[in-house]
């Protein structure tokens, strides 16, 4: 019979939120323990049964990778629009970007043709999170977030 045991690491630098963790855990009848990372973390290890978690009816993994695969090819087409000197930041659904007018390159929405993005308000649209009222001065960013 395959061991259908989970190994799972949690890091807790909050006494309370570690706390509540193990209280609601142990009603689960799972094993725990805990190591001392160093002086402000807290390592939380467990196990958990996974043929006793129930698993919830209203997920499909065929949605979240469609959903996923479609928000990576909006990004993408915003990219090959956009040009590289533009670009600052960009996330799974965002875009972060400098526009000089003085750069011929530069391509701005409100003034471009951008055949197959849609800018506004609604679903699956870029929008402009700062409504024309802020724009971004400075930009300093320490490096790739990995997970």
């Amino acid at each position: 019979m395959p061991d259908t045991r989970e190994l799972n690491y949690e890091f807790f630098n909050d006494t309370d939120a570690l706390l509540k963790k193990i209280r609601s855990k142990n009603d689960l009848g799972v094993k725990l323990s805990t190591e001392v990372t160093n002086a402000n973390c807290i390592e939380l290890r467990y196990t958990e049964d996974t043929d006793k978690v129930q698993q919830a009816a209203y997920i499909s993994e065929i949605t979240a990778s469609f959903t996923t695969a479609n928000a990576r090819m909006r990004l993408y087409k915003m990219l090959e629009w956009l040009d590289p000197s533009q670009v600052i930041y960009v996330d799974t659904d965002s875009c972060a970007l400098l526009y000089d007018e003085t750069n011929h390159n530069h391509k701005h929405p409100d003034k471009d043709p951008h055949d197959g993005l849609q800018f506004g308000k609604g679903l699956c649209d870029w929008e402009d999170e700062f409504k024309g009222e802020y724009y971004v001065v400075g930009w300093v960013c320490l490096g790739a977030f990995l997970i």
